[in-house]
């Protein structure tokens, strides 16, 4: 019984550590052909790991890799808004995530050299519009 249940486990930790390391090009095809209320998730944790990427290769000193992540977490976090916005599914935790990743990027921002600093401010800018109007999505009266 100790061993089915070892077993068990083994394989469900393996279970969740493939899903972690499903590469961002799957998931942009998943997103793709997925059905719009699936698709908000999928943005969303797209534009988490482009946010990651974009923060480890900024600290590798990989500028163009920096740049084409931060471009992805702009792009899936403004569908992921609008797609949300649309469907009405997941509108909370879609907010809460865009506010997350605009937080984390204003404190990266804080850390690069001043001359890095616009496009990161841009994107800021532009995430926090999209959550704005989600927000007045979700409180429209």
């Amino acid at each position: 019984m100790k061993k089915l249940l070892i077993i068990a486990m083994v394989l469900a930790s393996a279970a969740a550590l493939a899903d972690t390391q499903e590469s961002v090009e799957s998931l942009k095809a998943r997103a793709d052909q997925a059905h719009p209320k699936d698709r908000v998730e999928l943005y969303t944790r797209i534009a988490e790991r482009q946010l990651n990427a974009f923060d480890k290769a900024y600290n590798g000193g990989t500028v163009k890799e920096a740049q084409e992540a931060l471009a992805d977490v702009v792009t899936y976090g403004v569908k992921a808004a609008a797609v949300s916005g649309e469907t009405g599914k997941r509108m909370k935790q879609t907010e809460i995530a865009m506010r997350k990743m605009s937080g984390r990027l204003e404190a990266i921002r804080k850390t690069l050299d001043v001359d890095d600093r616009p496009p990161v401010a841009e994107a800021i800018q532009k995430l926090e519009a999209a959550r704005n109007e989600l927000l007045n999505r979700m409180f429209r009266k």
